[in-house]
């Protein structure tokens, strides 16, 4: 530990004496125009791992990115930026095409661009990057999700864009772009995937899809108001665990405890209950699904290491609003993101909605000032709901199915049932974030910030990095996260 911090000090001190003479010699390259940032972070929380290893204290949150940029004539405009980070095991400063573009400009109402470019969600997905344009560390993860950056930053294909207005109506705003995103195997949404502990993702894809964004800026100085719409599709191949396999059990218990009325099938429950209890998961697997296959023939056991396959469709829309006075910035979004999971056989034989057909919704209030030209503070008040319609997390996957090919087969988890199925703690289905940062320029390439967020509840942890969650009564409600950062930009 001591000599990584006495590398980081001696690295940061070279970068602070070289950071005037490195933008000179950018500025002499002419016509293409070269700029870059390079931070290093720190955080620490006193109960759960937020994306690293917090609890312990992490240096593994950092991130590099330059960019080249030029203008080919009056309306054609060229640029790319390269770029790594890592947050804990996401990212493991991979080198990456961040953004690469060709713009034609042919009028002020209509504009093409082509390759990877950046996704207008929200107020600030496009310029996340760029640590210096804002006061806080992390933007609120009640919209933006910091595990799922890197897939939801960008994508590859084309687009238009343009504007048109006047003084008297104000200015509107539009673009509209199709494409490819990423999902890389270092990404949070692959840990996300995981994050139950239920399967191991394999290879990913990503089907076509599309953004819309709007944005009016009215004749009152210092407003613009913002709406987005994104449709996007995600194919993973994964195995499945133990856990899974245990879960499955569960699963299928509760399925036929749907069956009550029938008293010959619901006698059946008492020998599989007693199974379960004892820790035989093969034995009850191995009962329960010859039972359900006489009834419904299908086979509903899923065993460890055998291959599944994810397909994921997720529709958002975003509503924005940002207003500045002289030096202070107000700002609030709300987001609602529809989901569609499905998680089967290739052949179809087995097939789970996990859960099904579920929304989650997320929505936040900003104020930062800055006081002098050196110090800026802020705070934000953020909620995110993994599922809009349970909000207490009581009946978490509350809808999850077992279906086969003809979606016959009845829910097989009641609300009631859901906790105890799941092995889940109530706090993930919240987060209640309140936030207070304060910005330092020491100069024109340097900054510094700390931040501090008091957390109430759990809902953007990864599973798989917190362990408790899994229906533990030690559990903390609340909890702390502390995170400093310093960047250079130049």
């Amino acid at each position: 530990m001591k000599k990584t911090v006495v590398l980081l000090i001696t690295f940061w001190l070279s970068i602070f004496f070289l950071g005037n003479a490195l933008a000179v010699e950018f500025d002499e390259l002419g016509s293409v125009s070269i700029h870059g940032f390079l931070s290093q972070g720190y955080m620490k929380s006193d109960e759960y791992n937020f994306m690293a290893k917090t609890e312990d204290g992490t240096f593994q949150f950092n991130e590099v990115g330059i960019n080249f940029s030029t203008d080919l004539s009056d309306r054609l405009r060229m640029g790319i930026q390269l770029f790594s980070r890592d947050l804990g095991p996401i990212g493991n400063d991979v080198i990456d095409v961040d953004w690469a573009f060709a713009d034609y400009r042919w009028k002020d109402w209509m504009g093409v661009r082509v390759g990877r470019m950046k996704i207008p969600y929200g107020l600030y997905n496009e310029t996340r990057d760029i640590d210096m344009l804002r006061t806080f560390i992390f933007l609120p993860q009640g919209l933006y999700h910091e595990a799922w950056r890197d897939t939801f930053t960008s994508q590859t294909g084309a687009g238009l864009y343009g504007e048109v207005g006047t003084d008297i109506t104000g200015y509107f705003s539009y673009q509209a772009m199709t494409g490819i995103m990423r999902l890389p195997a270092t990404s949070g949404l692959a840990r996300s995937l995981e994050g139950y502990g239920q399967v191991t993702a394999g290879e990913t894809d990503t089907e076509a899809s599309y953004a819309i964004a709007l944005q009016w800026i009215p004749p009152v100085q210092g407003l613009r108001l913002g709406a987005t719409h994104m449709d996007y599709a995600v194919d993973v191949n994964c195995s499945a665990t133990d856990f899974f396999e245990k879960r499955t059990a569960a699963a299928m218990l509760s399925y036929l405890q749907a069956y009550k009325s029938d008293p010959a099938k619901y006698a059946s429950l008492a020998p599989l209950a007693s199974l379960v209890s004892q820790g035989d998961i093969n034995g009850a697997l191995a009962a329960t699904d010859s039972i359900i296959k006489q009834s419904k023939g299908v086979n509903l056991a899923v065993a460890e290491g055998e291959s599944l396959f994810y397909e994921i469709d997720i529709q958002t829309r975003s509503f924005s609003l940002e207003y500045v006075w002289e030096d202070l910035i107000f700002a609030t979004e709300y987001a609602r993101t529809d989901y569609r999971w499905r998680l089967h056989r290739d052949d179809k034989s087995f097939e789970m909605v996990l859960p099904s057909n579920f929304s989650s919704e997320g929505y936040y209030g900003s104020l930062s000032y800055r006081f002098t030209n050196w110090f800026e503070a802020g705070f934000y008040y953020t909620e995110y709901y993994s599922n809009r319609k349970d909000k207490e997390g009581k009946a978490r996957n509350d809808s999850t199915k077992t279906l086969k090919n003809d979606d016959q087969l009845a829910e097989i988890l009641s609300a009631k049932a859901a906790p105890e199925i799941s092995g889940l703690s109530p706090y993930v289905g919240w987060l209640k974030d309140y936030t207070l940062a304060l910005r330092f320029d020491v100069n024109f390439n340097w900054t510094f910030k700390l931040e501090v967020h008091k957390m109430n509840g759990a809902s953007v942890m990864m599973i798989k990095d917190n362990p408790t969650l899994q229906n533990d009564s030690s559990t903390e409600e609340d909890w702390y996260l502390f995170a400093a950062k310093m960047t250079f930009n130049f």
